[in-house]
């Protein structure tokens, strides 16, 4: 498991791991938990953008990319689609070839089209359209809010 700590329940008496050879229970140097079973799936996973005005999220996000409004309080708007998309979260220490990590990735069957759009709408291109290494072609945006849009498309 990690080297040097003994997991929960191996060592009497204790409640968190700590060091082999350690005997006092009140020098824990780190919580090692056993694996647990997920008795849920994730049904949903979405982002949250937090915004004073969200009357520009429409021109964005539902008039330029396409998504449906599918849901709207006033006070928050989700946008989405009505067809099953995948879910995916990525975690990244910088964007792939020098680029910034991106806030929101949205892949897009159409590159070209959606860059044209962005462009004649004037929200800000910061890099691309690129054709990258890793089978992807994509251009970052900032939405109205400030965020930067991985606009993406793979290449197969």
């Amino acid at each position: 498991m990690y080297p040097g700590f003994t997991p929960v329940g191996e060592m009497p008496g204790r409640t968190e791991g700590v060091p082999h050879g350690t005997t006092s229970p009140l020098q824990p140097t780190r919580l090692i938990t056993p694996p647990i079973s997920l008795t849920f799936t994730c049904q949903t996973e979405l982002a949250n953008i937090k915004a004073a005005d969200i009357t520009p999220a429409r021109r964005f996000y539902q008039d330029i990319l396409g998504l449906d409004v599918i849901m709207d309080h006033g006070w928050i708007t989700t946008f989405g689609a009505a067809r099953s998309m995948n879910v995916q979260l990525s975690i990244a220490s910088e964007g792939g070839s020098g680029a910034e990590v991106p806030d929101l990735s949205i892949e897009v069957d159409d590159l070209d089209v959606a860059f044209e759009a962005m462009s004649a709408s004037g929200f800000p291109i910061e890099y691309g359209p690129a054709d990258e290494p890793w089978g992807v072609r994509r251009f970052y945006v900032r939405d109205p809010f400030g965020k930067l849009v991985n606009i993406l498309m793979h290449k197969n």
